[in-house]
Formats: structure tokens, sequence, C-alpha cells
């Protein structure tokens, strides 16, 4: 299983971001499919909530362990 650490809160379209700061969420990276770019899948089972990151995005406000 793979676990990465929040160092930045991405910002959500409400304002309301579903991360909190310095939580440990797993993660999934999704390889390109035909058309569609890789990317990476946050998501954590006790908080229920779950984001696709491009690759970019996961490595400014995630860090890997």
């Amino acid at each position: 299983m793979n676990r990465c650490k929040c160092i930045k809160v991405p910002e959500s379209n409400n304002g309301q971001s579903k991360f909190k700061l310095n939580a440990y969420y797993e993660f999934d990276y999704i390889p390109p499919i035909k058309d569609n770019a890789s990317y990476y899948r946050v998501f954590s089972l006790d908080e229920n909530v779950s984001e696709n990151f491009n690759i970019k995005a996961f490595n400014e406000h995630f860090k890997k362990y």
C-alpha cells in the first residue's frame, strides 16, 4: 500500500478542502491509458475521501512515504 502525507492543503472548488495538513493518506498511481494522462488517486477509507491529482499537483501537495 502506498502512503503519502499532505504537505500543502489543496484548494477545492467550494473553498473547503477534503484533506488535512500533515495527515497521512493512501494513494494509487494510475498509468496513462490511451488518450488519458497518468494521475494519482489519493484517498482515505477512514475519512471517506478520494480525489485525483495530476503528477505536478500531487508532488506539490503530497510527499510519498
